[in-house]
């Protein structure tokens, strides 16, 4: 039986910072497992290549939540990253902190060492800022970020549309104050994606005491004297069982963590006596609190042939395409979608509860596939939902997803919460700078102005 030290399940970022830094030891025997492929596709490494690794199952897990029930019991997609690097190999490359009130508010739950000026450190040891200076950032870290900047007149638009409304200008995204709008950072360094394995495996991957195994899918944690003594694993189509002398780590995400754990007889009696799991640790909780920030997409008509549109066309797809190739600049050099913003939809609220992100683009409603006409699109989710959902066992097959539900909006302060935020997108739409380019609100229609009216189309 092969053994090692320390086991570490997913190679997501956590996972790849793990691997670094446990490897940095040498006579620490280090083994990453993860269940996707390697992270080297365009697909992955072009920016606007995560619109293809979205799609199906090869870097994208693509759970389905089970029907929400205040969305109208619609099954919502769920994209997890399956690849080195995990779901920063799948993102959309944004790079912002959470807001230093976050942090000191875990302090006054009890968390000592968890305020901003405590983490700030870590933030700037991690990060290879590429703009202005400043205190705030590093500049010798292993994560390399960019600055965006607007790439056309929509962008333009939308920044000067909130100057008209009188919201902040947002200097640095990840500076002392996240209140406001402009360009985002970027995990995006000379046109390529920086995912969290280029920034802490690929350059310990020579390490004689490290060792990652793609393709390999674990099914349970082994135990042995209430402790975990290693992991079953299926590679190759065979299974193996590796020992570990020191630690399991899970670093499998927020579902398949719980997963990982209920299939290993840890977690609620019952959930695992329902799927024929033995009991080894029955601890109450695992699966449960499961929370997420809703995205909501709300669609306009350009009147002007400027979005990005035009590029995923076929001939306008295959010239920036071509041109990413050659030297990896152009459209697809970008994730196309550099601007954006935080502010406060509630009134009760002392700094930004809700972000939009502008996409100059307009996409087919539920689709990867760009609608047949210039459009662009605001992304709009609030940062503090109070709604919690769960992860549940489909079935002992490790193979078989689990159940999830995020149980969106079940709170009327959640429901007052995304409402407010999409009549801010309304007013940013609705003003001066916007009115050469708005030829039509899409979805939602115009006619959509109530509570009721708004929240039967979030249903929807």
């Amino acid at each position: 039986m092969l053994g090692f030290d320390f086991i570490i399940v997913g190679a997501g970022t956590a996972g790849c910072v793990l691997a670094n830094r446990l490897s940095a030891d040498p006579t620490a025997r280090v083994l990453l497992l993860e269940s996707g492929p390697p992270d080297r596709h365009w697909h992955v490494t072009m920016p606007m290549g995560n619109i293809e690794a979205l799609k199906g199952t090869r870097f994208n897990w693509s759970f389905m939540t089970e029907p929400e029930p205040h969305l109208g019991g619609r099954r919502l997609f769920c994209p997890r990253g399956r690849a080195l690097g995990g779901s920063s190999s799948i993102n959309g490359m944004v790079h912002v902190r959470g807001h230093p009130k976050d942090f000191d508010r875990w302090v006054a739950l009890g968390g000592t060492g968890w305020g901003f000026h405590d983490v700030l450190p870590y933030f700037r040891k991690s990060e290879r800022y590429l703009g202005p200076p400043s205190p705030w950032r590093g500049t010798d870290g292993p994560l390399t970020v960019t600055k965006g900047r607007p790439r056309g007149p929509l962008d333009e638009a939308f920044l000067a549309a909130a100057d008209e409304l009188g919201l902040p200008s947002a200097k640095d995204f990840n500076g002392p104050d996240q209140e406001g709008f402009g360009p985002y950072d970027l995990t995006i360094h000379q046109g390529r994606r920086v995912n969290g394995a280029c920034a802490y495996l690929h350059p310990v991957r020579t390490r004689p005491n490290l060792k990652v195994w793609t393709g390999a899918h674990v099914m349970s944690v082994r135990m042995a004297h209430h402790r975990a003594a290693g992991v079953d694993v299926v590679r190759d189509g065979r299974v193996e069982t590796v020992a570990a002398e020191r630690e399991v780590i899970l670093a499998a995400g927020a579902v398949q963590t719980p997963q990982i754990l209920m299939l290993s007889g840890i977690g609620p009696a019952e959930e695992l006596k329902a799927n024929d799991v033995e009991v080894r640790h029955a601890l109450a909780g695992v699966g449960d609190g499961l929370q997420n920030h809703i995205d909501v997409y709300m669609k306009y008509r350009s009147s002007r042939p400027v979005s990005l549109n035009a590029a995923a066309w076929p001939l306008g797809r295959a010239l920036a395409g071509s041109r990413w190739f050659l030297n990896h600049s152009g459209v697809c050099a970008s994730n196309g979608f550099e601007t954006g913003g935080f502010f406060r939809a509630q009134e009760d609220s002392t700094y930004p509860d809700a972000q939009i992100i502008f996409f100059p683009v307009a996409f087919k409603t539920g689709s990867f596939e760009v609608e047949p006409w210039h459009g662009f699109q605001f992304h709009v989710g609030t940062q503090k939902p109070v709604s919690r959902g769960w992860v549940r066992l489909a079935s002992a097959d490790p193979t078989i997803a689990p159940r999830l539900r995020y149980n969106y909006l079940a709170t009327e302060r959640d429901r007052d919460h995304i409402r407010n935020a999409m009549r801010r997108v309304r007013d940013l739409v609705r003003t001066r700078a916007f009115a050469p380019f708005l030829a039509a609100e899409v979805n939602p229609t115009r006619d959509v102005e109530s509570d009721a009216d708004l929240d039967a189309w979030l249903r929807a």
